[in-house]
């Protein structure tokens, strides 16, 4: 458990910042079309595939490690520091679509 701690809290500290970072980038407002909002959906779609790290962290570099034992401590911790990261500016960017939808200033 204390490896899941301790590689979890890491993983979802890169994680927030990326998410951050492409969010803060979304609503730039700095020429966005289509194509760009669909390559930033996309990058935040594959976030969760870095959490877990594909296929080549289970079969060569943690190969030894009892995952059942570890997610108990890894799961939470990777939520807890990733959400820590997003909850207030995911509610500011929700009161100003909010705004804007609702035609208030």
């Amino acid at each position: 458990m204390i490896l899941g701690i301790a590689l979890g809290i890491p993983i979802g500290l890169v994680t927030g910042l990326v998410a951050l970072l492409l969010l803060m980038t979304a609503i730039s407002n700095r020429g966005l079309d289509v194509k760009s909002v669909l390559a930033i959906t996309a990058e935040l779609l594959a976030i969760p595939t870095f959490w877990f790290g594909g296929p080549w962290v289970t079969s060569r570099v943690l190969e030894d490690v009892d995952w059942s034992a570890m997610l108990n401590g890894y799961l939470p911790a990777v939520a807890v520091v990733f959400c820590g990261f997003l909850v207030v500016p995911t509610w500011t960017l929700s009161m100003t679509l909010a705004r804007k939808v609702g035609g208030s200033s």
